[in-house]
């Protein structure tokens, strides 16, 4: 298996810009990294993207996936797909192989899912052929993670990947994977085929609006199982 260890992004107190974590890799000796929106990437920025491959190519460090937290669902919709594909554009940019984008960001309001399910399940399978046929016309695989409240757990996840009917990556998270309670290893065996990023992490359940990852790096594990 050609297996790489990634650092993924969630906010860290002590580091303020991309720079600054590409220099925590190489002090720790990783090579690889991936970015999520925020930052110098908090937007969809071209120039950025090219300064940031060139420091990174000067110490050594690769990026191996551009993370995006967006909703392509609902109302905003149609001005968060090209939001989406600029995010494709940065991706190659900076040399990524894979763009992971959420589809809809309802963890923190359950019942706007619950209430509308069918229409952005409907639009969600869309949203995601869109932007995978757009991100694979220049190189770029989108890759997706059993998430959230509409689709999340294995039944419904394989619904979604026959319904998307496309060649997307499968994000093996293991925090989702309980948050359903279902077992890790059983959602591997049943994606093993598509699974091209591992995300090695807890999930935690909050009382507060307070971000329960601030002090947390997930690492990250990119290869085909």
């Amino acid at each position: 298996m050609n297996q790489r260890i990634c650092l993924y992004v969630p906010p860290l107190r002590e580091i303020n810009s991309y720079y600054q974590f590409i220099d925590f890799a190489v002090e720790n000796n990783i090579k690889y990294i991936e970015t999520i929106n925020q930052y110098e990437l908090a937007k969809p920025n071209i120039d950025e993207a090219k300064k940031l491959k060139l420091y990174a190519d000067k110490k050594g460090v690769s990026f191996q996936c551009v993370s995006l937290c967006i909703d392509l669902v609902g109302e905003n919709r149609e001005e968060n797909l090209n939001i989406a594909k600029q995010y494709v554009d940065v991706a190659s940019v900076l040399g990524a192989k894979y763009l992971h984008h959420t589809i809809a960001m309802e963890c923190t309001n359950p019942n706007r899912i619950s209430s509308n399910f069918d229409l952005f399940y409907k639009q969600g399978i869309q949203s995601v052929r869109e932007v995978y046929d757009y991100a694979n016309k220049i190189g770029v695989r989108t890759v997706y993670e059993d998430q959230g409240y509409l689709f999340n757990g294995l039944k419904t996840f394989r619904t979604f990947l026959n319904e998307v009917n496309r060649n997307v990556g499968v994000v093996a998270d293991f925090g989702n994977i309980m948050f359903v309670e279902e077992k890790i290893d059983d959602f591997i065996y049943e994606f093993s085929d598509k699974i091209v990023n591992v995300h090695v992490k807890d999930y935690a359940f909050s009382s507060t609006n307070d971000n329960i990852d601030n002090n947390h790096m997930f690492v990250t594990k990119y290869g085909t199982i």
